[in-house]
């Protein structure tokens, strides 16, 4: 497989069941993906060019088509055999059962063509129709809308992913509509701090406990708030291992 939108499609939708199933497996997952693709300049171009052109909302024919060439041009200056290598890395994560046929985008199929077919002038009347669909869809685009009150941002969300989710959402609880939101977007910042919040959830909670439990309780509940302080500080890539982790703590400390 080396359709792209395909491949971004399949983890999309496992984190999302990751979530709304509880699933660690499925959470690990796409933090393997997405860690893939950050190692990866080409990874890293390829994801960008397609949220670039599925975001994007023109209505002028021209301008659009400018604006599908210079996305283009960021992948052409790769081989052709190494973006398959590097779209073959991120297949290489799942298992059979993981690995499932998305129903046909006409996008995607046009992105993947355009991409993978070499310019020679038995291809430009292929070629030319791909880019006009690609324009076409642009042109065509509407500002995503998601159902709720989240204020997920639109920069690393795929129109499919949103519609996914909106189908989801009713089955998460608050706490994982937060997980979901900070996982999603794009700004570290709320990262952090949805982060450090959770963190200062914890320590509220365990304060609690300290003053109403016994002398053989709180000897473990004072090691917990001592983790909890040597845990306030976290680099952005350890965000998805050490938020699982703390929403277990925050839910056994209520319970």
């Amino acid at each position: 497989m080396q359709d792209f939108g395909n491949i971004k499609t399949m983890f999309n939708n496992i984190l999302i069941d990751g979530i709304v199933k509880k699933d660690d497996k499925g959470r690990k997952l796409f933090k393997k993906y997405f860690k893939t693709i950050k190692e990866s300049e080409i990874l890293t171009t390829q994801f960008l060019v397609y949220n670039n052109i599925e975001t994007k909302v023109d209505k002028d024919f021209n301008s659009a088509a400018l604006y599908v060439s210079e996305n283009m041009k960021l992948l052409r200056k790769y081989k052709i055999s190494d973006i398959v290598r590097e779209n073959k890395r991120l297949v290489s994560l799942l298992d059979k059962t993981e690995i499932t046929k998305s129903e046909p985008n006409k996008l995607y199929e046009s992105l993947s063509y355009l991409i993978f077919t070499p310019s020679k002038p038995s291809n430009v009347d292929k070629i030319s129709g791909e880019i006009k669909n690609v324009i076409e869809y642009i042109n065509k685009n509407e500002p995503i809308q998601i159902q709720e009150s989240i204020n997920l941002p639109n920069s690393l969300i795929t129109t499919l992913m949103v519609q996914k989710y909106n189908e989801r959402y009713d089955h998460l609880d608050a706490q994982d509509k937060e997980v979901l939101r900070a996982l999603i977007n794009s700004n570290s910042a709320y990262r952090i701090d949805f982060y450090n919040k959770t963190v200062n959830e914890c320590l509220t909670l365990v304060n609690g406990l300290l003053e109403e439990t016994n002398e053989d309780s709180k000897d473990k509940l004072l090691k917990v708030k001592e983790k909890l302080l040597e845990e306030k500080s976290i680099k952005e890539d350890q965000f998805l291992e050490k938020i699982t982790k703390l929403i277990d703590l925050k839910n056994n400390l209520i319970n």
